[in-house]
């Protein structure tokens, strides 16, 4: 439906509220989000907008974010606008923004400075492994807070940055308060989630001596879906640590 029928079927109060979520919509539909680039003149981390000319030579690739959340990689041989790479496609503004603000911060809102100014135009190449943990289904950082999305049925395990003195973790189950106690060894940088504690949509307290308690609720997936919607995923469970730990993913690969 055209605007200018929508808005004469609506109050003119709603109307003049809905304008900017129609321009940010309309924005984001414009637009790609470069997450990797073998090619020189497309930098990663720039935003295309949807008149852009792109060429990627054949051996060359490109991997964007598209207005929908869902990512795409293009391999050459390809010539044509980015408006082709998504036409037809719905727009999710608060995704794209989401990622957009990502790249722009490198997740500072949390606490990850610098973690994606790597994909940014002009940053300088540094190293970003050992900040935070990789992207995955199966594992929980025991540092981790919040929503955690994982693979239903999968074993999971429960990680530390890397191996070390041994360290003691207490689980807790906050819904049936049963708690269990595991022990990181000297060369465990992971142990196995306790069967004592069956693994459902539920919240979980994580306890180290000395750290302040963690809190995370699981939320079960199945199946997985492809990686081309792993962000709409994410997003939609609001699971932002591994969120960002994705996008992280491309930035790491490119090192």
């Amino acid at each position: 439906m055209a605007l200018h029928i929508l808005f004469r079927k609506l109050p003119w109060r709603t109307s003049i509220l809905m304008i900017p979520m129609l321009l940010a919509a309309s924005a984001a539909q414009a637009q790609v989000i470069v997450l990797q680039s073998t090619v020189g003149q497309i930098k990663a981390g720039s935003t295309l907008a949807k008149s852009t000319q792109v060429s990627i030579p054949e051996g060359g690739s490109m991997t964007v974010v598209l207005a929908s959340g869902a990512t795409r990689t293009i391999n050459g041989p390809f010539a044509g606008k980015v408006s082709s790479l998504s036409s037809g496609g719905s727009s999710n503004a608060a995704l794209f923004n989401a990622v957009k603000n990502y790249i722009k911060t490198g997740g500072s809102s949390q606490k990850r400075v610098g973690a994606l100014r790597s994909l940014a135009p002009g940053a300088k190449p540094r190293s970003i492994r050992g900040l935070a943990p990789k992207f995955s289904w199966t594992s929980v950082p025991v540092s981790a807070s919040g929503d955690y999305c994982v693979q239903k049925d999968a074993l999971l395990k429960l990680e530390r940055q890397r191996a070390g003195k041994p360290m003691k973790v207490t689980l807790v189950n906050l819904q049936s308060t049963r708690r269990v106690q595991l022990t990181f060894g000297s060369t465990d940088a992971e142990v196995n989630w306790p069967a004592e504690l069956t693994i459902r949509n539920a919240s979980y307290a994580i306890l180290t001596k000395g750290r302040a308690m963690k809190q995370i609720r699981l939320r079960l997936i199945a199946p997985l879906p492809e990686a081309g919607q792993t962000l709409q995923v994410l997003h939609g469970q609001r699971c932002n640590s591994q969120f960002g730990a994705y996008l992280r993913g491309f930035a790491v690969s490119k090192e």
